[in-house]
């Protein structure tokens, strides 16, 4: 029986923000990469260098190599307590959309065409789940800045970003 593995990435960061490892999962195998890459300005490791003791930083969602992740930041503490590093964790969130998918979509009619019935947006009215998949993650690119919840559904945009209640 195998293991469900959901992270994506595992990385090690000193509080510099040099890449001290990195452990990526591909094909059930672990890879195992040290770098040199400095990633100081990154907001997942800033968000995460700014955590208290005990505390996790979730990111939004995010795109990694194709695949949907959350990223948790956790900080490691020495026996001072005093911050050593950050370890990053990317979160594989496709079985948590293929959940949703196989609930909340359904097929329309004999071309197999599945049309969405729930929408995710960000905070910025980003399709992170829409209508159409390549509306997704349109933060991440420039060419889809005007492909947002609001432009399609205005009147419930200026409601729901004005109340977040539900």
């Amino acid at each position: 029986m195998k293991s469900k593995r959901y992270f994506q990435k595992i990385t090690l960061v000193d509080k510099d923000g040099n890449i001290l490892i990195e452990i990526k999962e591909e094909a059930n195998e672990f890879i195992i990469t040290p770098s040199n890459q400095n990633i100081k300005n990154n907001i997942d490791f800033r968000n995460s260098l700014a955590a208290g003791r005990g505390h996790v930083y979730v990111s939004d969602f995010q795109i990694d190599e194709g695949v949907p992740v959350l990223i948790f930041g956790i900080p490691v503490i020495d026996r001072n307590k005093k911050k050593k590093a950050i370890l990053l964790v990317n979160y594989n969130c496709k079985p948590i959309f293929d959940i949703f998918r196989t609930t909340f979509e359904q097929k329309e009619d004999d071309r197999s065409v599945r049309y969405a019935r729930y929408f995710i947006v960000d905070e910025d009215g980003y399709w992170i789940k829409g209508p159409k998949p390549e509306d997704e993650f349109g933060f991440l690119y420039d060419s889809k800045s005007d492909r947002r919840f609001g432009n399609i559904f205005s009147d419930a945009w200026e409601k729901i970003s004005k109340d977040q209640t539900g």
